[in-house]
């Protein structure tokens, strides 16, 4: 046999050997997570905001499942035209980022964030984002539902001169 068959007997025993390890190897791990669509719903109680006065956001998050969703926080983020002055959170905290903790399926949460005006950027306009996110043991499938955004123009006479 000549030297380069070996060298071709050689390869093909090694690449059955390989194959045949593969085979029982046991499959790559897939993550065991759960499933939950979580979505956020925003709501402003007026379009128009005159200096001076404040604005409440109703934020409602809902888990639309399958599964339970852990680990959820919901949080509120403000342009610099507003002062944030945060919400009632579900365990009685003041803040914009409210932990919501395990939100079992077809469960919802509602926290309702006030705002006031500022003279920030830009002017005579608030823009104001909230978000929801599970935590690593939570899969959404759907993450385009999990921010929602409002616009709010200031009205009448701003303190801020412009």
């Amino acid at each position: 046999m000549s030297r380069r068959s070996r060298s071709l007997l050689s390869l093909l025993a090694a690449t059955t050997a390989l194959a045949g390890w593969l085979a029982l190897a046991p499959p790559p791990a897939i993550a065991a997570g759960m499933e939950a669509d979580l979505a956020v719903t925003m709501v402003g109680d007026t379009k128009n905001l005159k200096y001076g006065d404040t604005i409440t956001f109703t934020v409602t998050t809902t888990n639309n499942g399958p599964d339970l969703a852990t680990g959820v926080t919901l949080s509120l983020g403000t342009s610099d035209g507003y002062a944030n002055f945060g919400g009632t959170c579900p365990d009685g905290s003041i803040s914009d980022r409210c932990v919501v903790g395990d939100l079992r399926p077809d469960a919802s949460v509602t926290v309702r964030f006030r705002l006031g005006t500022t003279c920030g950027l830009p002017p005579r306009l608030g823009i104001a984002v909230a978000s929801v996110f599970p935590d690593a043991e939570t899969i959404d499938p759907i993450s385009a539902n999990n921010e929602v955004r409002a616009e709010t123009k200031f009205v009448g006479k701003s303190p801020c001169g412009s």
